[in-house]
């Protein structure tokens, strides 16, 4: 099958960081995927957060969810996550590139992952095609 979505910039943003989130819930980055919605309910002013304390909650339960030690994860590589969190990723590193491409044509200085070309990590899945249009 092959599938083709017009997205906004917008709505490409907010699919690259659900998948994000999505492919770190699987693969036992709990605190991390969390974190996106702690941060963003932190800029309410009427809702005070500890994240430090927070942070620390969240990665005991990331221990106990994952059998890991204390603020450890399994890797994208790893054979104890599912190749969906794998194919998350790679789709979200698709997105990334593309955008960040689209918006920096000349990233001079800019050496973030984000200009990276895409690596697959999915056993099943090839890479997607992302095409911007200007």
């Amino acid at each position: 099958m092959k599938l083709t979505i017009e997205l906004s910039e917008t709505q490409a943003y907010i699919l690259r960081d659900a998948l994000d989130g999505y492919s770190r819930n699987l693969a036992g980055q709990v605190s991390v995927a969390v974190m996106d919605a702690v941060n963003y309910m932190a800029l309410r002013k009427d809702h005070k957060i500890d994240i430090y304390s927070l942070r620390t909650q969240l990665n005991y339960i990331q221990a106990i969810i994952t059998g890991l030690d204390y603020g450890a994860s399994f890797g994208i590589y790893s054979p104890e996550i599912p190749d969906r969190a794998r194919q998350a990723y790679d789709l979200q590193q698709v997105i990334r590139h593309a955008v960040s491409w689209h918006l920096n044509p000349d990233p001079k200085g800019l050496s973030t992952v984000d200009f990276d070309t895409p690596r697959r990590t999915s056993e099943k899945e090839e890479l997607a095609k992302c095409q911007i249009e200007k």
